[in-house]
């Protein structure tokens, strides 16, 4: 019973420490609406996972890997059911406006939103400053599949700016 009382408050002085990384994490792969509910799977997820963190890596390391491949599973979860989607969806990347066109943090995140959940994943950790290494770690990919992957998403950004930005296609 002390050691379970002993690893709760180790799990929440974890979880305390790192509240902005979590949040970070959960609000790149969420809406307004379902963050809470995204935050809550992760959490509850870095609870179940807690008990087998060995710390081969950083506590960091291991809690992006946690929240991304929860994340990422409830999406294609969530993939398989049926969609309906408006009819004009397929245009409206095309016919957006950036929501805050002077700040080009915001703009960045908008696009980075509409990368593949991979992508997104693969392109929030280098911005975390991770090495293809450790990307690769995180995500169960190769480091050569990971700066291959990285390279095509700088190309796509650049096409997806210039399309919103300009109207180049």
């Amino acid at each position: 019973m002390g050691m379970q009382k002993s690893n709760k408050a180790s799990f929440l002085h974890m979880v305390d420490e790192h509240r902005g990384l979590i949040n970070s994490i959960c609000r790149v792969y969420s809406t307004d609406s379902n963050f809470e509910d995204i935050r809550q799977d992760v959490l509850l997820q870095l609870w179940r996972a807690y008990p087998n963190f060995k710390r081969a890596s950083t506590t960091k390391t291991w809690i992006y890997r946690v929240c991304l491949n929860t994340i990422l599973s409830k999406k294609r979860n969530e993939s398989r059911r049926p969609k309906y989607v408006a009819m004009d969806e397929e245009n409206a990347l095309t016919q957006a406006v950036f929501p805050f066109s002077d700040d080009h943090l915001q703009q960045l995140h908008f696009l980075i939103n509409r990368l593949s959940d991979i992508d997104n994943a693969i392109t929030l950790l280098h911005l975390e400053g991770y090495a293809h290494a450790e990307i690769a770690k995180i995500l169960d990919l190769t480091p050569t599949n990971v700066g291959t992957r990285f390279n095509r998403i700088k190309v796509k950004l650049k096409k997806m700016y210039k399309s919103i930005a300009y109207g180049i296609k």
